[in-house]
């Protein structure tokens, strides 16, 4: 696409083709004349840009134009200081937060050959914030649900998704609903993709994720994609991504849900009386779930590794973690899955007179547990008799363990 030329489908114009599709076509019949507001426009973005650059300690040259005003200069110095604002914000997050100014972002893969220019993005750790100077006098332009910064927003994602994972855990939510491990009256999953399993060159698989095929999505253009992809194997993550909605990335979930079901097997806590076992301790306090984990060595090659989980949450906010998170604490408590201690907190003296029971029953060799918030129950606990280690949850404790030999 030539230099200066914006995309048809252009985020800046979807207020209009998302609402009328044709108009996008019916544009391109009239010839593009730069209004004089849209000249007002792109000076107080070239003085702003400059602006930005120059309080970020960037190298920039003023720009000079005929619409220069002192309400332009009050107008772009707004814009800087909001900008430096939100930056403060993220160095809370992290101490080196990115930002990028005129940051070409690309939506394509959700829009032909869609692609815009976000003025300001600022990337921190859990945290992309995606910034636009407007500029003029006549339509009020509203930030919430705006289409141009929604489409922004793809694309920022799709340079940075390996850091923010969103889309993948809006995709996990998707599932989750859908298998009922959550639940959200708010949320309506519907998921079209191809399953790990299907041919990703057979064109009925590529139907399964593109239910318009044909319509659309023009077939010739997948069937041309699948052949580039099927010679040059360095595309063929691409094709699966883009065309058959599968998750490629290393960022998918480790243990596959999948196969973590095919673990479950029935198990009587009264037949492993007396076995040797090993616990795993994470305490939490307000928000999070406790959790002690026994697992039992396999006595023999037919044995199977044997686990027996138990989860406290505090009973005062149960009903809150429910509605917050979107997860049926409230039957799984019904169910004997999960404990709640009283108050609105763990009762962690509760836990600790669970765990001395438990020693009663089984030969507990070792308790790991996470350095978070332990140092008066390890205590305890050594009291008890027990053998306590520290288990980090970084790299360094966590690796070996689940590494491939």
């Amino acid at each position: 696409m030539p230099p200066g030329k914006h995309a048809v489908l252009s985020a800046s114009s979807s207020h209009r083709w998302l609402n009328c599709n044709p108009s996008a076509r019916l544009e391109q019949e009239f010839e593009d004349h730069e209004t004089q507001a849209a000249a007002e426009g792109s000076a107080a973005h070239a003085l702003a840009e400059h602006k930005l650059r120059k309080a970020l300690k960037m190298r920039s040259r003023k720009p000079v134009s005929k619409y220069d005003s002192d309400e332009m200069d009050t107008y772009t110095d707004g814009y800087v200081e909001f900008v430096l604002e939100a930056l403060e914000e993220a160095k809370q997050l992290c101490s080196d937060p990115k930002v990028l100014i005129e940051q070409k972002l690309d939506f394509s893969c959700y829009v032909p050959d869609g692609f815009g220019t976000g003025d300001c993005l600022i990337v921190a750790d859990r945290l992309l914030h995606i910034i636009d100077l407007k500029y003029g006098q006549g339509v009020l332009v509203n930030a919430v649900e705006n289409p141009q910064m929604m489409l922004y927003a793809l694309g920022a994602l799709r340079i940075f998704d390996c850091l923010y994972n969103i889309c993948y855990e809006i995709h996990q939510k998707a599932k989750d609903i859908i298998e009922g491990r959550k639940i959200d009256h708010t949320f309506y999953p519907v998921i079209y993709g191809a399953e790990e399993s299907d041919d990703w060159t057979d064109p009925e698989t590529w139907k399964k994720a593109n239910p318009s095929l044909g319509i659309t999505v023009g077939i010739d253009k997948v069937k041309d994609a699948c052949e580039s992809a099927k010679q040059n194997p360095g595309e063929e993550n691409a094709f699966r991504q883009l065309r058959l909605n599968q998750w490629v990335k290393q960022a998918v979930r480790w243990m596959p849900m999948d196969k973590w079901d095919k673990c479950e097997f029935a198990v009587s806590e009264d037949d492993l009386e007396g076995r040797v076992c090993y616990g795993g301790l994470d305490l939490s306090s307000t928000t999070d779930i406790t959790a002690f984990v026994l697992v039992f060595p396999p006595l023999d090659e037919d044995d199977k590794y044997i686990v027996l989980p138990y989860f406290w949450i505090p009973e005062d906010n149960l009903d809150l973690r429910v509605r917050r998170d979107h997860v049926p604490y409230d039957v799984w408590e019904r169910q004997g899955f999960l404990q709640t201690t009283e108050g609105n907190v763990v009762h962690y003296g509760y836990i600790e007179k669970f765990i001395e029971k438990l020693g009663e029953r089984f030969n507990i060799r070792e308790i790991a547990f996470d350095r978070w918030g332990t140092i008066q129950m390890v205590q305890n606990l050594e009291g008890m008799g027990f053998t306590v280690v520290p288990f980090g949850q970084g790299f360094k404790d966590m690796s070996p363990p689940i590494s491939k030999n």
